[in-house]
């Protein structure tokens, strides 16, 4: 009836599409030490972080079009399709099949017609070591140029080189899909943190770092991508921008590295109650 999951990924995708269509729920638990149990993140309150999601939700299952800026280049324009997966559509965690505890990330906006420029300062750090990229952060940011919601130019430095060893290492799996620029989120909480310094283990603080709302990246290649099956297609590139500001049919709704609903006065207020 319920999996609690205890560890930093479910796998092979074909379990958790397998729950989902069990209607089984998932209880995703990222504070599994004695510091992420007891830190601000794990006790922010419920009720808080609900007004919170419901709000972001709304604007990104009604936005029809999305930008995405930065101090340092990126910029870069497209649409958003509607959400048609059910897990997808539910407006706040708590409530939902797929339960993260503490609070996680908003669910991915899928991506149409993008056109623009990415700046790039870090992947995943599994997949950065496969290609000898740097874990954490790369010491000059990739330039990809996206037309048509595909990644048509890769520039920079020698991490640009091996940036684009990744797509041509995702294409012998899914061909030109391999640039396809399929989706993109952020963390949903204010307090995501990380225990330790993150060269202590690259992979759980890239984990725990994605929950947090300034962690805002792309996904590029096959997330939901199905091809005709049930099983989700996972192979996918991420592609973290740092502090970017975006906007959700012309209205700001992440300024720099913060969520601005922070400033609504009734999330103000019920945020006051608990201090």
């Amino acid at each position: 009836d319920v999996v609690v999951q205890n560890i930093s990924s479910i796998g092979k995708t074909h379990m958790l599409d397998l729950m989902l269509e069990k209607k089984v729920r998932r209880f995703r638990n990222y504070a599994s030490d004695f510091a992420t149990m007891t830190s601000d993140w794990a006790r922010f309150p419920v009720e808080v972080q609900d007004y919170l999601e419901r709000k972001i939700n709304t604007m990104l299952i009604e936005a029809k079009t999305y930008r995405v800026t930065s101090d340092d280049g990126t910029d870069i324009s497209g649409e958003v399709p509607s959400r048609l997966a059910a897990w997808r559509r539910d407006l706040k965690r708590s409530g939902g099949m797929n339960v993260s505890f503490p609070p996680s990330v908003f669910r991915a906006s899928e991506s149409e017609n993008a056109n623009g420029v990415m700046m790039i300062y870090s992947t995943y750090p599994w997949g950065a070591r496969r290609v000898g990229l740097p874990e954490i952060r790369f010491q000059q940011p990739v330039k990809l140029v996206v037309e048509n919601n595909y990644v048509v130019h890769v520039e920079g430095g020698w991490e640009a080189d091996l940036y684009r060893k990744l797509f041509e290492e995702q294409a012998t799996r899914i061909g030109r899909r391999s640039y396809y620029v399929d989706s993109w989120h952020s963390g949903a909480s204010p307090r995501a943190f990380v225990p330790f310094e993150p060269r202590v283990d690259p992979d759980p603080f890239d984990h725990l770092a994605h929950n947090h709302e300034c962690w805002f990246h792309f996904h590029l290649g096959g997330l939901s991508q199905k091809e005709g099956s049930k099983s989700q297609v996972v192979d996918h590139i991420n592609a973290v921008c740092m502090n970017p500001t975006v906007y959700l049919a012309g209205q700001k709704v992440w300024d720099k590295d913060h969520l601005t609903a922070w400033k609504d006065p009734e999330l103000r207020h019920i945020a006051s109650k608990y201090g």
